[in-house]
């Protein structure tokens, strides 16, 4: 069954939804008018990292503060010596299309400590870094756990390897946590249920109890849109499989970023949003040309299938990509059996960090993080890339276009390393 019986119900839903993107994006812009209402203002603030730039008068930091519910860059002098910081920033000349993306530069004339309790966030962070003694293991598993910001030159590092989507935190970590705990739970519960209470569905419980886990996970990671879009679909298709309804449909993706943009519009500007719902899209169209149940009978198929969709997902994405990170190297190929090996490392990092032992890998893997250069670029432009996403659009029809989607991603890949 679908979740709408037809296409009115689909409209009514689509037109509240619209109400409330339309409430809340009045919201944001009188929490703009307020925030510009004094000329500068002193915003206590996180700093999340500092990069050194070497400028005509010598050198300065760019730092990023997080406060509130938007990111904000500066400029400054001098290293500031607190993580927890006092900054005076000054807003006159802010304008709204920035301030509603949650991140925007702001001139800053005074940074001083800030005294603050220490909150939950930046506890683990300083748990998670104290394992490490290199400065860019720090940042990776801090990404990778809390999805903190990453320095230029780890990005530029992950992105040699194709690797950047496993880096950010979205939907593949949660299906990661979720499938490793639930198995976990399962096991360690099933005993007591047979014996107390067998009158209960087990995975339905142990999964409502996992969803609440990553409710509160996602208030630690403030919210990041490529968790929230993932785990707003997750929460969707759980209710909607308990309920008989079918889950993997393109309205169900709809239905996932509708309510997302509509009590959060700031996800209407932020490029992992797009990805993260993009790389959901592309899993789907595979499954609506190629999908048949009678293959889940048989483990050869599933396997093939598995592959064929890791291939198609890399170079239908390779377009989107290229137009906002233009970097091509050979050894993002190797971003298919990687995707596989994360899938254990990530939990068992993540199970030597609890220990204090999160370290014990970091020889290795700043050799290996460092080890991919930059072969090529490919540029994009806007129209091409505003094409290619029509025509990932009408590939919902047409198998053939979704097989052309693959093709042209591999030609520009091949074409920018040759």
């Amino acid at each position: 069954m679908n979740l709408f019986a037809n296409s009115k119900q689909f409209i009514v839903f689509v037109a509240i939804s619209m109400a409330v993107f339309t409430i809340n994006f009045y919201l944001e812009f009188k929490n703009y008018e307020a925030f510009k209402a004094k000329p500068y203002s002193f915003l206590n603030s996180n700093l999340l990292f500092s990069n050194e730039r070497q400028g005509k008068n010598g050198k300065y930091y760019v730092l990023q503060f997080k406060s509130g519910n938007y990111t904000f860059y500066t400029r400054a002098k001098n290293l500031p010596k607190c993580v927890s910081c006092e900054v005076g920033v000054i807003s006159k000349n802010l304008k709204f299309k920035d301030y509603i993306t949650g991140r925007f530069f702001l001139p800053s004339f005074k940074i001083t400590p800030l005294q603050t309790s220490k909150n939950l966030t930046n506890s683990l962070k300083e748990a998670i870094s104290s394992q490490h003694k290199n400065t860019k293991m720090q940042e990776l598993y801090n990404a990778l756990y809390l999805a903190t910001p990453i320095s230029k030159e780890l990005r530029q590092n992950v992105t040699n390897w194709g690797i950047a989507h496993i880096i950010a935190i979205s939907g593949f970590h949660l299906s990661v946590i979720f499938i490793f705990v639930f198995f976990v739970a399962r096991f360690t519960i099933a005993p007591l249920q047979d014996r107390y209470f067998p009158y209960l569905n087990l995975r339905f419980y142990i999964s409502l109890i996992l969803f609440a886990l990553m409710g509160f996970y996602l208030y630690i990671l403030d919210f990041t849109p490529s968790f929230l879009r993932s785990y707003i679909m997750g929460l969707v298709g759980f209710l909607l499989l308990s309920r008989g309804l079918k889950v993997f449909s393109f309205g169900n993706l709809v239905l996932s970023v509708l309510i997302g943009l509509a009590f959060s519009p700031q996800l209407l500007f932020s490029i992992g949003f797009y990805f993260s719902c993009l790389g959901v899209f592309f899993i789907f169209l595979y499954i609506h040309h190629f999908g048949n149940r009678q293959d889940l009978s048989s483990w050869r198929r599933i396997l093939i299938h598995t592959l064929t969709l890791e291939i198609f997902v890399f170079l239908a994405m390779n377009i989107p990509v290229y137009y906002f990170f233009p970097v091509t190297s050979w050894y993002q190929l190797s971003v298919i059996p990687l995707a596989y090996a994360f899938i254990i490392f990530y939990p068992v990092s993540l199970f030597l960090h609890l220990f204090g032992i999160g370290g014990i890998f970091d020889l290795w893997m700043i050799k290996f993080i460092e080890f991919a250069p930059a072969q090529g670029r490919a540029n994009v432009e806007l129209w091409e890339f505003i094409a290619y996403n029509v025509l990932a659009l009408l590939a919902i029809y047409k198998k053939h276009i979704m097989i052309l989607l693959a093709f042209i991603g591999l030609f520009v890949y091949i074409f920018n390393l040759i």
